[in-house]
């Protein structure tokens, strides 16, 4: 039988478990199976694989699974999980936010990897994870699954970040998995094959000289992301590469149940992100200086290594720091009078920069100028936050209620709600009933166009390294010209991502109607029944009980 052309999605983890006439492992064998009796290592009661396909939208993935493209991955995942019908992101919608968050169960403003690229104006530094995804490990301030798992064997493939990890390869997508998705994209399907499969036989093999399988694997999978930057998710390029996922995971799964293994695995795949088109692009950087007339600093560049004297040069001049992420969310730091040190007030903010100015116009008024700027969200002390969209500006104030607990109230301040939630007649009378307890705001918002914007932009600004206003790019735009297609803002496309959960004990069928991204660790923990530290808290909560 010929072998599959995988690609960077054809994963070989299907290698990893060949087995070949002459061993246990092997890559280049023609048939493709699992024989029990020869295995070479013991399976642990509760293993878990989860399948992180970057960038995927939920309803392209959807479609072509209910059109008869994926039969594998429905036959093997889709037909015996459970799912969530609207699983949102963090915000930022970004990779390396997403994906320590998906492992982690925190907040982006709780496990200090904010976004891909960030500002500190208290170290007077910027991180680019992109350039350098070795920091992100030694930035995070929460434990991973990798820790939690800390007696077991785990392994990790191409992630964005890999801490803990014991069996760690091919450890970002700039690396092994950059490379094989360009094979791919240049139609040299073989290389693509080879250079992951390399290191998902070493997995194996691994596994194999240590005598267990994993007892949590993570494996990242960029390329659908890397296609809908390059192509846009709204091509034929972007729907073949998720189509993809059948011969990658698909064959994966079909080889762990010929092998008698799939019935004991919790099998889980999401994604840390949607897509969106950007056919028009805005040079954000360019904009901002020619409309403010002071100096604002576009900063990519890792400097952490930098004398803190060369920064103090670097930013001391500066009025503004601009971070632009994802194509399409991009944040703006300002400085309060000589000093980066202190945070600008609300009303320094909408007075920014100050000087002759434009009479009557704040700063979000001038932001909004440029078509290409959706939603403008402005800081507002600890505990409100204000947006401002063409339509008007709304606020949300959280509320400190019992228990510790918080609420989040939103009231429109001027003209029309720019989130468009009190279009729905009953969400209107809902929201004017008062502060609401965050899983709230997620049960009534998941199906709008904005899902779980309230709370969400209310916790992203917890963390100095989000800004003091938060710029989201309007449809169809990105501030890139390199890209067709970009995330990062608010909109449904970019935050939703589907989320399939099968193993033992959870039901086929069964959905759930809302939940976060932020809610999958703690779910698989309460589903393997992992024993964790009694002082380990997560942002996310457990569905667990949603899925038996």
């Amino acid at each position: 039988m010929p072998r599959h052309p995988a690609t960077i999605l054809g994963l070989a983890l299907v290698s990893s478990l060949a087995v070949p006439a002459c061993g246990v492992l092997g890559l280049d064998a023609d048939v493709l199976s699992i024989d029990a009796a020869r295995r070479g290592f013991e399976v642990p009661a509760r293993p878990v694989i989860v399948f992180y396909v970057d960038g995927l939208r939920k309803d392209v993935f959807e479609t072509l699974a209910s059109n008869g493209e994926m039969p594998r991955l429905r036959r093997h995942l889709l037909d015996r999980a459970a799912s969530v019908r609207s699983a949102v992101a963090s915000v930022p919608s970004l990779t390396y936010t997403n994906a320590v968050s998906m492992l982690t169960g925190c907040w982006p403003s709780s496990h200090d990897v904010w976004s891909n690229v960030w500002f500190d104006r208290d170290q007077l530094l910027t991180r680019n994870y992109d350039d350098d995804c070795e920091r992100a490990d030694s930035d995070l301030v929460r434990p991973s699954m990798f820790e939690l798992y800390e007696n077991d064997l785990t392994a990790s493939v191409a992630l964005p970040f890999k801490r803990a990890s014991k069996i760690s390869l091919a450890s970002s997508a700039r690396s092994a998995g950059r490379l094989a998705w360009l094979s791919w994209a240049f139609n040299r399907k073989k290389d693509a094959d080879r250079i992951l499969a390399e290191q998902m036989y070493e997995i194996g093999e691994q596994a194999r000289q240590i005598g267990e399988w994993p007892a949590f694997i993570a494996v990242h999978l960029p390329a659908t992301d890397n296609t809908g930057h390059e192509e846009g998710c709204d091509t034929e390029k972007y729907r073949k590469a998720v189509a993809n996922l059948e011969a990658g995971i698909g064959e994966v799964l079909e080889t762990l149940a010929n092998g008698g293994m799939l019935e004991t695995l919790t099998i889980v795949l999401t994604s840390d992100h949607g897509h969106h088109p950007t056919p028009r692009s805005f040079q954000l950087d360019e904009f901002l200086n020619n409309e403010l007339q002071v100096p604002i600093l576009h900063a990519e560049d890792n400097d952490g290594d930098d004398s803190y004297l060369d920064r103090f040069e670097r930013y001391s001049p500066q009025r503004g720091v601009l971070i632009t992420n994802g194509e399409r969310v991009a944040s703006l730091h300002l400085r309060r009078g000589e000093s980066w040190r202190e945070r600008p007030g609300l009303e320094e903010i909408l007075a920014f920069p100050g000087g002759a100015g434009r009479e009557g116009s704040t700063l979000p008024d001038r932001l909004l100028n440029a078509s290409a700027l959706g939603l403008i969200a402005v800081r507002d002390g600890v505990d409100a936050v204000r947006v401002h969209g063409r339509l008007g500006v709304a606020a949300i104030e959280r509320e400190r209620v019992a228990d510790g607990d918080v609420a989040f109230r939103y009231r429109v301040l001027s003209g029309e709600d720019p989130l468009e939630y009190r279009r729905d007649a009953r969400l209107a009378s809902w929201i004017d009933e008062g502060a609401h307890p965050s899983r709230e705001w997620l049960a009534a918002t998941a199906e709008l166009d904005y899902p779980d914007a309230v709370p969400q932009l209310s916790m992203a600004f917890d963390h100095v390294r989000s800004g003091d206003v938060l710029l989201f790019a309007a449809p169809g735009w990105g501030f890139s010209d390199e890209y067709a297609g970009g995330h990062g803002a608010l909109a449904r496309e970019e935050m939703l991502v589907p989320l399939y959960i099968a193993g033992p004990g959870i039901r086929s069928g069964a959905e759930v109607p809302a939940a976060r991204l932020v809610d999958l660790v703690p779910t698989l923990i309460e589903l393997v029944g992992l024993e964790i530290p009694p002082a380990t808290r997560f942002d996310g909560v457990s569905f667990a009980p949603l899925l038996r």
